[in-house]
C-alpha cells in the first residue's frame, strides 16, 4: 500500500470517527459525518484580512464532510441546508485527499 491508500483508509478509520471529531448532521436532507471547525476559520480570517463586512450580518463556518458522505464537488454559491435549520452558501470548497473543506456563509443585511 502507498502512503495515500493509507491516509485514504485513515479517513474512515480515523479522521471522521463519530466518537471523537465528526459528529452526525443533517446536510441538505441526508445524514453525513461533519466536523464544524471555528478555530481553523478564524485563523483563516485573520490571514488575509476578511473578518466582517460594513453593515452585513454574517455567519460563517467552516466544515468538514467526506467526498464518500457528500459526493461530487459542490459549485461555489451552491445552497446547503444544515440540519435543516439554517440555509447557507458555499463560499468556498476544497477536496482535501477525500475530505471536503466547505466555507459557508450566512447573510442579512
Amino acid at each position: 500500500m502507498t502512503f495515500k491508500d493509507v491516509a485514504k483508509a485513515d479517513i474512515d478509520n480515523a479522521f471522521t470517527d463519530q466518537s471523537v471529531f465528526f459528529d452526525t448532521r443533517i446536510v441538505d436532507g441526508r445524514a453525513m459525518r461533519v466536523l464544524i471547525d471555528n478555530n481553523e476559520l478564524i485563523e483563516r480570517q485573520q490571514k488575509t484580512g476578511l473578518n466582517a463586512e460594513d453593515g452585513v450580518y454574517g455567519t460563517k463556518l467552516l466544515i468538514y464532510i467526506p467526498v464518500a458522505d457528500y459526493g461530487p464537488k459542490p459549485q461555489i454559491g451552491k445552497r446547503l441546508l444544515l440540519d435543516g435549520r439554517r440555509i447557507y452558501s458555499i463560499t468556498d470548497c476544497v477536496d482535501e485527499d477525500g475530505i471536503y473543506s466547505m466555507t459557508l456563509e450566512a447573510t442579512r443585511g
